[in-house]
């Protein structure tokens, strides 16, 4: 008696929690519950409908059961409340209707017509239906009954109908807490069982299966189910049970169940092969092992169950807070001040995440200021690859420099012309320059219009001018900040200042050249000048660290050079034609590689289309380069001397935009920053709450449909899971075990 208490209890459970998320996902939680697959003619309706002694479920030559049918049985001994004045002790109720089923044909009836509303025939649907029989001589089991396995789709099936079964059976075996009911017809191939291959690929020890054989007065003469029975095919831990349904004729006949139970029981004690295991035969043996099974299968899982529902719990009340949380009903007279909060929200979201201090820091991808400093990072070095000047042939400096000159002469070289290289020089900057206050503006704009913060995105009309506000104020300071880049390197080009303390000035060389010339009477003017790009030369190849050692102290000895005098001795180190010479032979050198490269069988890798492009890009520059030189050569031919003025007046035109670059690589950014993103929050704030108090609030707060609904189903599976929780627990603690 303890027993069938502790059991109905048990069963009591988890029928309370399988009706509770019956209608949100009835394979959420993995419950204990007896899984019953098989063939679309494996017998296993038969088989159903003498586990509940009643005739009441759909036939057909095809496939009747199109849905899963979650059947419950609850033992009952006392006549139906709804009933005082008649004898009813068996009624069926369906979960989707407020209506009690004395008759069993109505039960079987409402199966077919409920099935239809789910799915169209021939497809199948994984919407439940929920049954639950009160029966007074039966024990309590649950029992979800599935489609029917099939091989192939049979006319006006769709081809994927096969597919689709057999993911809906397994979404349901592959529960671990399932006890799976695999029935199997004795009369056909074992190995080639659709029940057991589908079981077998979730239950691989054969841990949680019990097998039902089916059609066992059928088979052929001499042959019968013993080795299966004793485990020598294919062992199960839980093992099979052999049972005799109704035949067709007996169906056709109306032949009553329980006379169909009797001819069972008959069949096994009467049966020479079955006669000493007739007590572990028949369906009132697999009900009382069904049973057995259900109650340690529910006691051992319980725990684990529990576990789960507190898991799903805290993740489902994560999601419900993305959408608003349980309490998230916005009334009319708090829809201003729910606004008014939105909007801190987002501002103090935006400047945390461009100033590196989020609540919540991405280990995912590079975002906000991260970013933008990334960004900072390339320009820089955008910027010192900029190489200006370097692809324009001396020839044209030579017609440059005679051009700014025009009738006159020059003993040296003329400041138009050197002003007009540095122009070109300054000119390279602008793109680099523009393009980074452009790309900072878009990695802003996807902050803005990804933020990702549920609160506000739940409301589109307020997220919508949040976003709006927000692109508008951010592109009224870009506007700004691009029109200070752009002014500050007009500027740079229209004064060129050859005073700056960093620079070389040519005046300056050519009396410190003199001087030297007085000091050395023997050198003429033009080894001096050879000589100090000689000196250039050996500048141009010394190491990054001796670079800034020297640069730290180029100061001093500008001022020694100026001091001492010039010594023959140290000139006479350096070839003055070096410079000169080495560079023809590296340009010479560099001739005869790419003539080896080309006779050199070459084996090559398929490049992406923007490494083509490139390529494709630096050809025709090249090509232009090659056109130009050739263009000034026709027109000009350059004299050692004229050569060596020309890559002098290159030399001091470098020198000066190195200087130039350094201060357009330090300003943008520091412009980009003060005048585009140093904002606060309150300022962001001030300008969005002045535009968006213009519309009705409730207006602005008006939910989307698809998180309202999102949240109304979180919210329903949390008061769900809060629920199964108590009722786990309340038994539990009950100890009822």
């Amino acid at each position: 008696m303890e027993h069938n208490k502790n059991f109905s209890s048990l069963i009591s459970v988890i029928r309370k929690i399988q009706f509770d998320f019956l209608r949100i996902d009835p394979t959420l939680l993995d419950l204990p519950q007896i899984v019953v697959v098989g063939g679309q003619s494996s017998g296993k309706s038969s088989v159903l409908e003498h586990i509940v002694e009643k005739d009441f479920l759909p036939r057909g030559i095809n496939m009747v059961t199109r849905c899963p049918l979650i059947l419950h049985i609850q033992r009952v001994a006392i006549p139906n409340p709804e009933f005082p004045n008649e004898n009813v002790t068996e009624w069926a109720v369906f979960s989707h209707l407020d209506k009690t089923f004395t008759n069993f044909n109505d039960v079987k009836k409402e199966i077919e017509r409920f099935t239809n509303i789910l799915t169209q025939p021939f497809h199948v649907s994984s919407e439940p239906i929920d049954l639950t029989f009160y029966l007074p001589n039966v024990p309590e089991l649950t029992l979800v009954d599935l489609p029917g396995l099939i091989q192939v789709p049979i006319k006006g099936q769709p081809e994927e109908i096969v597919e689709e079964i057999e993911n809906l059976v397994k979404k349901y075996i592959s529960n671990e807490n399932a006890i799976i009911l695999a029935v199997i017809p004795a009369n056909e191939d074992f190995a080639l069982n659709q029940a057991i291959k589908m079981s077998s690929k979730v239950d691989k020890a054969g841990d949680r299966t019990i097998g039902v054989l089916t059609k066992i007065d059928i088979m052929n003469k001499g042959t019968d189910v013993i080795e299966i029975l004793n485990g020598k095919v294919y062992p199960l831990k839980l093992g099979y049970i052999p049972v005799i349904n109704r035949s067709q004729k007996d169906i056709d006949d109306k032949v009553p169940i329980e006379k169909a139970l009797e001819k069972e029981k008959k069949f096994f004690e009467e049966s020479e092969i079955y006669e000493d295991i007739s007590k572990q035969c028949g369906t009132t043996y697999l009900t009382q092992k069904l049973s057995s099974v259900l109650l340690k299968h529910i006691k051992k899982v319980l725990p684990s169950v529990i576990e789960q529902i507190r898991r799903t719990k805290k993740t489902c009340k994560e999601n419900l807070d993305k959408y608003g949380g349980l309490d998230s009903i916005i009334t009319f007279t708090s829809a201003e001040q729910q606004c008014t909060l939105l909007i801190q929200k987002f501002t103090s979201y935006l400047i945390s995440m461009i100033r590196g201090v989020p609540d919540k820091v991405s280990a995912d991808k590079i975002t906000g200021g991260a970013k933008i400093k990334q960004r900072f990072i390339s320009y820089l070095k955008e910027m010192n690859e900029i190489k200006p000047l370097d692809d324009i042939p001396a020839e044209n400096i030579m017609i440059l420099m005679k051009n700014s000159l025009g009738f006159r002469s020059s003993w040296f070289t003329s400041d138009a012309a050197f002003e007009s290289l540095v122009k070109e020089g300054i000119s390279k900057f602008n793109l680099p320059s523009f393009k980074v206050v452009d790309d900072i503006s878009q990695i802003l704009s996807d902050l803005v219009s990804s933020h990702g913060l549920h609160a506000i995105e739940k409301f589109p009309k307020l997220n919508e001018k949040i976003i709006q506000g927000t692109q508008f104020f951010l592109s009224s300071k870009f506007e700004i900040a691009k029109e200070l880049i752009e002014k500050m390197l007009q500027c740079e080009s229209c004064f060129i200042d050859t005073n700056h303390p960093d620079f070389t000035n040519p005046a300056d060389l050519l009396n410190q050249l003199k001087m030297m010339q007085v000091s050395n009477e023997n050198l003429n003017f033009h080894d001096l000048i050879l000589h100090h790009l000689a000196t250039i030369r050996h500048d141009e190849t010394t190491t990054g660290n001796e670079k800034s050692k020297e640069n730290e102290t180029k100061t001093e000895h500008k001022e020694n050079e100026t001091k001492k005098p010039f010594k023959k001795s140290s000139f006479s180190l350096i070839n003055p034609l070096s410079w000169f010479e080495t560079k023809e032979k590296e340009e010479e050198k560099e001739k005869e590689k790419e003539k080896e490269k080309e006779k050199k069988p070459k084996l090559t890798r398929p490049k992406n289309q923007k490494n083509q492009n490139q390529k494709n890009q630096k050809n025709q520059k090249n090509q232009k380069n090659q056109n130009q030189l050739i263009q000034a050569q026709k027109i000009i031919k350059l004299t050692r001397d004229q050569r060596n003025q020309c890559e002098l007046l290159r030399k001091f035109s470098k020198d000066y935009i190195k200087i130039v670059r350094m201060k357009i690589a330090d300003s943008v950014p520091k412009i980009i920053v003060h005048f585009f993103m140093n904002f606060t929050s309150d300022e962001l704030f001030r300008i969005l709450s002045s535009d968006i108090s213009k519309i009705d609030s409730r207006i602005l707060m008006i939910e989307d449909e698809k998180i309202s609904k999102q949240r109304r189903y979180y919210s329903d599976l949390f008061q769900k899971l809060q629920n199964a929780e108590q009722i786990v627990g309340n038994f539990i603690s009950s100890q009822l075990f």
